[in-house]
């Protein structure tokens, strides 16, 4: 069944048997076994089992280990990674190495992808998984939007003596320090969606993978729009560069997020 695999089933069937799982978790087990051979054998096998209190209990303390030893692992990865994500974030604006930026951005999506582990517990759905993808949907757009703008504005006004008013009708020499605390302001965003989704993720709600490629995606957009700011030399090249970075990264984030994606539903249809 999708969304729950029989190694998840094989863990909450004591507690189903011994009727101490919630009733979400009781239903899925429930609709999982009715097209599971090997998990309704385990389950009869289990039933069939006449447990002693002392017996009822011991399980249910390695099922509550089990569960912290889950917690403790993924609370650890997501403050790693995010730490990394930020300190790479740092290092790259400071330096402005583009090329750079290009090979971190994907490996901290397989990062993402790959380190965060799944909730053992059955799925819940929540509709705060749906805000935040729309949130993060809506951040990148007005960031790119925000940023062309901006772009535009000064590449129109290029050929005139420059105008003392910049775009936003803010003083010209405002412009660099105004974008740049809308740039962090949306890439602080864009990285709380990603550790709140993982933290839904760890409680047990379902979320959809694609909001680490949108939230990461968003965050490296706004990060290398700062590198630029800090090292624009014309406005000719301030254009190029910011068209081609955003294609680029786009491109990586679509790319690389459809690949993990399907790697991950391999991994669990085989498990």
């Amino acid at each position: 069944m999708k969304g729950i695999n029989c190694n998840i089933v094989k863990d909450l069937l004591p507690s189903y048997v011994d009727k101490i799982c919630t009733e979400d978790s009781r239903r899925l087990i429930e609709e999982h076994i009715g097209g599971c051979e090997q998990c309704r054998t385990q389950l009869k096998l289990l039933q069939g089992t006449e447990l002693t209190d002392e017996q009822g209990e011991q399980r249910r303390i390695s099922y509550l280990k089990k569960l912290k030893r889950h917690y403790e692992k993924g609370i650890t990865s997501l403050v790693l990674l995010t730490l990394a994500i930020i300190g790479a974030s740092l290092f790259l604006v400071g330096h402005n190495d583009r090329n750079l930026l290009y090979v971190i951005f994907p490996l901290s999506l397989i990062a993402a992808y790959g380190l965060m582990p799944g909730s053992p517990l059955a799925e819940q759905r929540s509709k705060f998984a749906g805000v935040l993808i729309a949130g993060s949907i809506l951040v990148s757009i007005f960031l790119v939007a925000y940023y062309g703008h901006a772009v535009l504005y000064l590449c129109r006004n290029a050929l005139d003596d420059m105008k003392e008013i910049g775009p936003f009708d803010v003083s010209l020499h405002e412009t660099g320090p105004y974008l740049e605390k809308r740039l962090v302001f949306a890439a602080v965003t864009q990285l709380g969606f990603f550790v709140l989704s993982n933290m839904l993720g760890l409680r047990g709600y379902r979320i959809h993978k694609s909001i680490y490629g949108l939230t990461l995606t968003g965050f490296w957009l706004a990060t290398g729009y700062i590198g630029i700011l800090h090292n624009m030399s014309t406005t000719e090249e301030f254009s190029q560069i910011w068209v081609r970075m955003t294609a680029c990264l786009m491109a990586e984030g679509i790319i690389c997020s459809a690949a993990a994606c399907i790697f991950a539903k391999k991994i669990i249809s085989h498990s």
